[in-house]
């Protein structure tokens, strides 16, 4: 999962979603909508990301730790983690709350909506890394 080239752009878009939702939260209503889209961007590189994970697109061992990341299992060994997999698919629904929460905040104008949008998206990027972080860590390298 670490040598994934969209990899590269999940950490792009991070940075500006969650400042146009911060911007839109401080009352400059435009970078809101900005930020929304930023969010369903994350989104959607998530979703590409896994079917090419069930698809068999990556290495070996970047397949496996998807598979760890996304089930809490792995054919390499007999333990499982399920705190792994909760933390990723956490991460991903909080991911699409804050997508939600965006959306309704920017189309009722709503600074609270917009500040909760960027708490989730916080929350949601982390459980998600540490997810992908760990997942990549505990299968080894071939």
């Amino acid at each position: 999962m670490l040598v994934d080239a969209s990899y590269v752009v999940l950490f792009a878009l991070y940075m500006p979603a969650a400042a146009f939702t911060a911007v839109g939260a401080l009352g400059i209503r435009g970078y809101a909508k900005l930020g929304a889209f930023a969010i369903g961007l994350i989104i959607g590189v998530n979703l590409v990301q896994m079917v090419a994970t069930s698809m068999g697109l990556y290495r070996q061992d970047a397949s496996e730790a998807g598979r760890l990341m996304t089930t809490g299992a792995t054919g390499l060994f007999d333990a499982t983690y399920p705190q792994i997999s909760t933390s990723f698919w956490l991460g991903v629904s909080l991911t699409v709350a804050s997508l939600i929460t965006a959306a309704v905040g920017y189309f009722k104008d709503k600074k609270a909506l917009l500040a909760a949008s960027l708490a989730l998206l916080i929350v949601a990027v982390a459980s998600v890394e540490f997810a992908r972080l760990i997942s990549a860590q505990l299968v080894p390298n071939s």
